[in-house]
């Protein structure tokens, strides 16, 4: 029996306006979310795992229903869930002032922490030391993502369909690098038409109600070879199907993209990254922060409302943007900043702030963490009333199922590419430690289920200690 959110807020905030001022609302919330963002290592489930702790078993804030019923809600919104489930507790408790503190004060200690380890890689990157623990570091990020990947997998990959769309993704992302956020929505889009409409008496005639323009996109990335193939659709149908989309699309391009030039700002269209690999920034980021505003804002921003599925799921969109196409970093850089989110508390999206204080500074780190984050408050705050009716409905139900195999295969093709820069050390004997590493650590979190704050450290210990016994 679901819940309303009205009836929620109702219990919850007549009791507690009776009995405590809203000021020790607040300051209790802030508080909790203060340590919770100190002391929350171990990623997104070890962090809702201590909410829970904190608000149901010890305070009485929310029922075990209740709690169960936002985290539902929070995962089927993108971003980061732990986040947005500490920004859910607010709003119940405090409104939109709670919600505002308790997100704040989640993130806040965090972002220092990781802005202090990015200056510290940054600065002392070159010495043998620093090197020697992220050679051990490296294998075990890449490590926990593979492992990510496959237990996504099992949940996410569970029909013909589903497989179907994580193999063309994967081959999508892995060899021709098309657009994550376009894939995700084509896949979607396909989930929508499989899950839902394919069962409607009439689904053709509903087709214009979900964009018909979405549609086509979706058809320029699927060859007509695997719709055939997959028993979709006979060949001499899916050959005409497909023509049919292209040229309307074709038709419609000119039109849709002039009115996407008038509506986004030019500073979005220039690219301001050189060819060659960016330098770091000096340490506040003065000197480049006019240049990179509006590209960190806006990709950061992109990418805290697209991707659904929790903060490991940004990971295949940040390394074709920041890698591939914008040369913000190296992938070793890219590896080693992630390590730094896994390291610190708090959620890992905030290897945002490292990114950003690799381009320009703490100024640059603080863009980037705002960005990301931002859509997390504004789905909390704003839509909260709507969330509960959303997550209910069956189209929205489709549209995320058709999403989630699509995340795994997005997810797969990055691991390859990081895999490979991982195992490719300079020595044998350097590629040999990685690789016990990155073995070891798959075997204690799909084996043992080991948290990761653990492997984190032990793997920098392992590969320090490895890199002494080899210069003796």
């Amino acid at each position: 029996m679901i819940i309303s959110l009205s009836k929620i807020e109702l219990s919850i905030t007549f009791e507690l306006h009776h009995s405590t001022p809203l000021s020790t609302r607040l300051w209790t919330l802030a508080k909790v979310f203060l340590k919770l963002s100190t002391f929350g290592f171990g990623g997104a489930h070890a962090t809702i795992a201590m909410m829970n702790d904190e608000a149901v078993v010890r305070r009485n804030w929310l029922t075990s229903e209740q709690f169960t019923e936002g985290l539902a809600i929070c995962e089927l919104l993108p971003g980061p869930a732990s986040t947005q489930m500490g920004i859910y507790i607010g709003y119940l408790l405090g409104g939109q002032i709670g919600a505002l503190i308790a997100g704040f004060c989640f993130v806040i200690p965090a972002f220092f922490i990781v802005v202090f380890l990015s200056w510290v890689y940054f600065e002392f990157q070159e010495v043998a030391q620093l090197e020697a623990i992220f050679l051990g570091v490296s294998p075990v990020v890449t490590s926990i993502i593979i492992a990510f990947c496959w237990k996504l997998g099992k949940q996410a990959v569970t029909n013909y369909f589903a497989k179907a769309i994580a193999v063309c993704v994967f081959f999508l992302s892995l060899f021709y690098q098309v657009s994550l956020p376009v894939q995700l929505i084509g896949c979607g889009l396909a989930g929508l038409w499989f899950y839902y409409f394919k069962n409607q008496i009439n689904y053709w005639n509903q087709l214009p109600n979900f964009s018909l323009l979405s549609v086509c996109l979706f058809w320029q990335l699927i060859p007509i070879e695997i719709l055939a193939f997959f028993s979709f659709f006979t060949w001499e149908k899916a050959q005409n199907i497909s023509l049919c989309f292209r040229l309307f699309f074709l038709e419609l391009s000119h039109p849709i993209l002039e009115r996407l030039l008038i509506i986004i700002p030019p500073t979005l269209l220039i690219r301001t990254t050189p060819r060659a690999m960016l330098t770091v920034s000096t340490f506040w980021g003065w000197e480049r922060i006019e240049d990179f505003f509006c590209p960190l804002s806006w990709f950061f921003l992109k990418a805290g409302s697209l991707v659904f599925g929790g903060a490991m799921v940004i990971i295949p969109m940040l390394k074709f943007n920041l890698v591939n196409q914008f040369h913000w970093l190296t992938t070793t850089e890219f590896v080693n900043g992630i390590a730094i989110g896994h390291l610190s508390p708090g959620p890992v999206t905030l290897t945002a702030a490292f990114v950003g204080y690799k381009i320009a500074g703490f100024l640059g780190a603080t863009i980037a963490t705002v960005a990301v984050f931002a859509p997390s408050f504004i789905f909390i705050m704003i839509a909260a009333p709507l969330l509960l009716k959303l997550r209910n409905n069956l189209k929205v139900s489709a549209f995320i199922q058709g999403v989630s195999p699509a995340v795994v295969g997005a997810i797969a093709a990055a691991s390859v590419s990081l895999l490979q820069v991982t195992l490719s050390k300079s020595t044998l004997f350097e590629s040999i430690i990685a690789g016990v590493i990155s073995l070891a650590t798959l075997i204690a979190l799909l084996r043992y289920k080991t948290p990761t704050w653990v492997l984190v450290p032990c793997g920098g210990i392992i590969g320090l200690l490895g890199t002494v016994i080899n210069n003796f």
